[in-house]
């Protein structure tokens, strides 16, 4: 299982499918995997090699590293124990031949996650300024309940690689060929499907610590906690879009604009029709515009969104703003659903809301028929002002 809880297939299998981890990687995998208490052995294995190694827990901070990793990362003798992952891996300028603008924690992010052998070509920029490129491999080390304990990482220069015998093994070097090139692109949307259900699962919590913020007096202890709590989760949602960002490379981060925490609400008044396909954001979309002045219903994909607008234009009964989501997993999204209800109604007002800030959409709302914009996650301030300006047709 994974550290989640959910299933892993059997490690070997895995590992199989997706390239054989070398000799010195298994080995140290094994031991750290059969005993956690073996430091000699494990000491041992790792100490003579010339490829770096490091041994990091399922926090991310690191157990073990020899001095070859310490020569790599351009860190003082023996300061890598005990120091987080992320420390080590200060800023990473390339992925797989890709540039990026990502640091230590995403890299951190994709190895806790990695279920079999990930395999990684960095450009690593230390903290001296020298820029190294380097091959990164990391292994999952199960504990006894079959749950992801930490991982094994090992470091080499692509040099080496290319020469060992190895090679014939893993194909292609990573960052060039057709097997790279499709690697990348499931790294990418591999990235980009867990950056999206993040933001949704920030949206769900940003958008209850606002609303709750306006449920207790400035004054009160607990409003300093939400407040800070708020500020935090933000922080959240500018790792996700980071994430977003390394799914889609060559693409300009959108500023976010947005309306800064102590701004106020606006409150209003009518009916609005909320499509996505996530519960979550149903639920924290419906208390939020509730608690604004407006009647609110739902619909999961656009299909039923179009169902339900054409039969509230029939009764006499119009929404006064559409809140759509541009990604539906299963069914029909943002994008089509509106040029469908511009069929039906050329003056409805729109605004769509996703968490990918480099979607062309986004960019050229206009052109596509949306009349307003809000980003994953929101929360009552950016939301209100985004249905007000559009309610009251401002630019």
């Amino acid at each position: 299982m994974r550290a989640d809880g959910k299933s892993v297939k059997n490690s070997k299998e895995t590992g199989q499918a997706r390239g054989r981890p070398s000799d010195l990687l298994a080995e140290v995998t094994l031991l750290r995997q059969r005993s956690l208490d073996d430091e000699q052995r494990l000491g041992a294995a790792i100490a003579g090699s010339s490829d770096g190694i490091l041994v990091i827990d399922r926090d991310g901070r690191i157990t073990h590293a020899n001095d070859a990793a310490e020569r790599m990362l351009g860190t003082s003798a023996r300061t890598l124990p005990g120091s987080s992952c992320t420390d080590a891996f200060w800023r990473i300028t390339a992925v797989n031949g890709v540039s990026t603008a990502e640091q230590g924690p995403t890299m951190l992010l994709r190895i806790q996650h990695a279920e079999a052998i990930l395999q990684d070509e960095i450009m690593l920029e230390r903290r001296d300024g020298e820029r190294v490129p380097l091959i990164l491999e990391a292994c999952p080390v199960m504990d006894e309940n079959d749950l992801i304990s930490g991982s094994v990482i090992q470091l080499r220069h692509p040099a080496r690689r290319d020469s060992s015998d190895e090679a014939a093994d893993f194909g292609p070097a990573i960052g060039s060929g057709p097997r790279a090139a499709q690697t990348q692109d499931g790294i990418r949307e591999a990235v980009g499907s867990i950056a999206n259900d993040f933001n949704n699962i920030l949206t769900a919590i940003i958008g209850n610590i606002s609303l709750a913020r306006t449920e207790v007096n400035r004054s009160d202890e607990i409003y300093k906690t939400l407040t800070y709590v708020e500020k935090a989760s933000m922080r959240a949602k500018d790792l996700a879009h980071r994430l977003l960002m390394l799914a889609s490379p060559g693409a300009a981060m959108q500023e976010d604009l947005g309306i800064p925490v102590e701004a106020e609400a606006v409150r209003g008044s009518g009916r609005i029709l909320v499509m996505d396909d996530e519960e979550m954001v149903h639920h924290v979309a419906a208390r939020i515009l509730t608690h604004l002045g407006y009647d609110v219903e739902l619909a999961a994909d656009g299909s039923e969104a179009l169902a339900m607008y054409s039969m509230a234009l029939a009764e006499g009964k119009p929404y006064c703003v559409v809140l759509m989501d541009l990604t539906v997993h299963e069914g029909m999204g943002g994008e089509q659903a509106i040029a469908e209800l511009r069929r039906i109604d050329p003056n409805v007002r729109s605004i769509v809301s996703t968490g990918y800030s480099t979607d062309p959409i986004i960019t050229d709302y206009k052109r596509h028929g949306f009349k307003g914009t809000v980003m994953k996650p929101y929360e009552i301030t950016r939301l209100s002002q985004a249905i007000h300006r559009v309610v009251e047709d401002e630019p």
